[in-house]
């Protein structure tokens, strides 16, 4: 063997490496297997080489925030707790009432569309055997509409969903000029005993817009009323909504 050489064993193969002396305490590569050995002094003939550990992967060098292209994928983000929201049924004379979840993130009130009520259907099965047919095709109908609402509503965020239907809203704070709870009145039950009689919701926009609601159990008026109370503060009107419904 050469002063100027010594022979190492790699440990992952066996193989013999002839090595430069001038390597003692290095780290070199077995070129048939590709072990990281480190060169020790020879005490005998075939001195004992060291694995060395596998040197830590460079740092990545920083990324330009502005090269779109080349971005690494954001991990994803938890998906977020379901938002607080009540139902209602917005009430109309000669179609299909509409129901709407309806949130508020303390700036917003925002209505997204639900699916429709049965009530024409059940107007439908007045008429006798061809309204009793009639009806069961409507509700059949909207039943399945209403599944496929539900499901894609399951899927997305709030804000994917707005502009998801033309039946839903979105009202600033300041678009809102006033909010009223009342409970139905005999008026509002002879002419819509099909919604929901526990308490109504009447809002008045800025633009002049009334729309009303009848609040689809005493949960939704509970929720409804901090919720409403939280965005709109003395612009709420309580009436003579009972107090089993306050928190």
């Amino acid at each position: 063997m050469s002063q100027n050489t010594i022979t190492i064993e790699c440990p992952g193969c066996h193989k013999r490496l002839r090595v430069a002396a001038t390597a003692v305490g290095k780290t070199v590569r077995c070129p048939a297997c590709g072990t990281a050995v480190r060169v020790t002094a020879p005490d005998d003939d075939i001195p004992v080489a060291a694995v060395a550990p596998e040197p830590p992967a460079p740092a990545a060098p920083p990324g330009n925030p502005f090269d779109f292209d080349n971005m690494a994928p954001a991990a994803p983000a938890a998906p977020p707790e379901e938002a607080e929201f009540f139902t209602v049924v917005q009430p109309f004379a000669m179609k299909s009432n509409r129901v709407y979840r309806v949130y508020s993130d303390g700036r917003r009130l925002v209505g997204l569309y639900v699916g429709k009520s049965t009530d024409v259907a059940a107007a439908a099965a007045g008429f006798g055997l061809i309204g009793g047919l009639i009806a069961g095709a409507i509700a059949a109908r909207t039943a399945k509409a209403n599944q496929k609402r539900q499901a894609e509503m399951a899927e997305k965020s709030i804000d994917e969903l707005i502009d998801g239907h033309e039946f839903n809203f979105v009202y600033e704070e300041s678009e809102i000029d006033a909010a009223e709870f009342s409970l139905p009145g005999f008026t509002f039950r002879l002419n819509y005993g099909n919604c929901p009689q526990f308490a109504l919701l009447d809002l008045e926009t800025a633009g002049g817009e009334k729309l009303r609601f009848a609040l689809a159990s005493d949960k939704d008026v509970r929720v409804a009323l901090t919720l409403i109370e939280a965005l709109l503060d003395d612009r709420v009107k309580k009436n003579d909504v009972p107090r089993k419904f306050r928190r």
